[in-house]
């Protein structure tokens, strides 16, 4: 069962994965990442699949802010593992 993110004032951003300029956010166990879309998408079709912007004609905010990060059911070590043998 995935959890909802932490209020903001207990998030975790992470120390490597968390860069100023990423444009979607995920939140694995209790830490935020924000990546790169076309770094991502490069690596694999999954994120090639995500989509910013419009959905259904309204805007939509899962994935680009940090109080609506996309949530995955997996834990930051898994995470971690992926993102460094995917991405570097």
């Amino acid at each position: 069962m995935m959890s909802v993110p932490p209020p903001e004032s207990t998030v975790i951003r992470h120390p490597r994965f968390y860069y100023p300029n990423g444009s979607l956010i995920f939140w694995a166990e209790d830490t935020l990442y924000k990546l790169v879309h076309d770094t991502l998408e490069k690596y694999s079709e999954i994120f090639d699949m995500l989509t910013l912007g419009v959905h259904f004609g309204e805007p939509r905010t899962e994935g680009t802010i940090d109080k609506d990060p996309i949530i995955l059911p997996l834990t930051m070590k898994q995470f971690d593992l992926y993102l460094e043998g995917s991405c570097g």
